[in-house]
């Protein structure tokens, strides 16, 4: 349910175990294509979207841990990590829900999501002999890790190391060379949060640019 991941409207945080520090946080967008399968558009995945089915809507979860234990880790920095945030309904748009309180961000906590990708509208898979539809982030998550995987493949054929833990992802967009390793998603909301230029807490530093990681992780 977007920001509110305990399905509750007046509560923004995130609960374990995407709000834990090594754990990589995916968040969703809504992706758009052409006829060519070429990208027109992607923003937050957010209200809108799909049908409610609790006292907010369906969105990409993000925001701050609800796990005091968990503090924002050391290499969480680059653009945007640091954007101060008061929960202002002028920063959102105006649904027919209570918001959660003013809620200052960041706050000393783990920041998420890390990352995104698509999670709606619904994706075709083949699975057990059939084509079905996945969305959400149980759609995103998987696109992450097959992504990942088939990059760490790659480095280890050129006998490189793979992709590190989640510190990696940070040193990917403050690094990036003449690489774009992500799409920076500026557009949306996740129901309290709203998409920035680069890390924010709807979608992290955005959807995957896989090739791009590869090449900058090839020459590192």
């Amino acid at each position: 349910c977007g920001a509110f991941t305990q399905r509750l409207p007046h509560i923004a945080v995130v609960a374990f175990p995407a709000s834990a520090v090594y754990s990589i946080a995916v968040g969703g967008t809504h992706l758009q294509v052409n006829d060519s399968n070429v990208r027109t558009s992607e923003t937050v995945w957010g209200a809108g979207d799909d049908l409610p089915v609790c006292s907010n809507n369906w969105g990409s979860g993000g925001g701050v841990s609800e796990n005091t234990d968990f503090k924002r880790p050391s290499w969480q920095t680059g653009t945007g990590t640091t954007t101060r945030y008061d929960g202002a309904l002028s920063r959102v748009f105006i649904r027919p829900f209570d918001f959660a309180a003013t809620v200052s961000a960041p706050n000393g906590l783990r920041q998420v999501p890390d990352v995104a990708a698509a999670a709606f509208p619904n994706i075709a898979i083949y699975y057990k002999g059939a084509w079905v539809a996945s969305g959400g982030t149980s759609a995103a998550a998987p696109i992450w890790a097959a992504g990942a995987l088939l990059v760490d493949q790659a480095l280890q054929q050129k006998g490189k190391a793979a992709i590190g833990g989640v510190p990696e992802f940070y040193s990917l967009a403050n690094h990036p060379g003449n690489f774009h390793p992500y799409n920076d998603i500026t557009a949306g909301d996740n129901l309290f949060y709203s998409a920035t230029a680069g890390w924010d807490y709807t979608t992290g530093w955005g959807s995957p640019n896989f090739n791009d990681i590869l090449q900058l992780e090839m020459s590192q």
